[in-house]
């Protein structure tokens, strides 16, 4: 399901996010208030062509155990980049 706000929607938030810093799925959910970030990862880089790397890190989590999670970087050229 696509909402546009006015901020417009998760596929929009997430590439404005990306342009400027990578983005993990606990910031996606906190700061863009997407769920789903690798449904809409898949999305930005099926519909608008924009190529995504992943890395996957190492945290520590509430637990004081370590866990990995994906961290995502879009790749774009220098033209793009603010």
């Amino acid at each position: 399901m696509k909402t546009k706000t006015k901020s417009g929607t998760q596929v929009e938030r997430l590439y404005e996010h990306l342009r400027h810093s990578s983005i993990t799925r606990l910031d996606a959910l906190n700061v863009l208030g997407i769920f789903e970030l690798s449904a809409r990862v898949g999305e930005l880089e099926k519909k608008y062509d924009v190529r995504v790397q992943r890395e996957n890190i190492k945290v520590t989590n509430r637990f004081n155990e370590t866990a990995t999670v994906t961290k995502y970087y879009a790749m774009l050229s220098p033209g793009e980049l603010i």
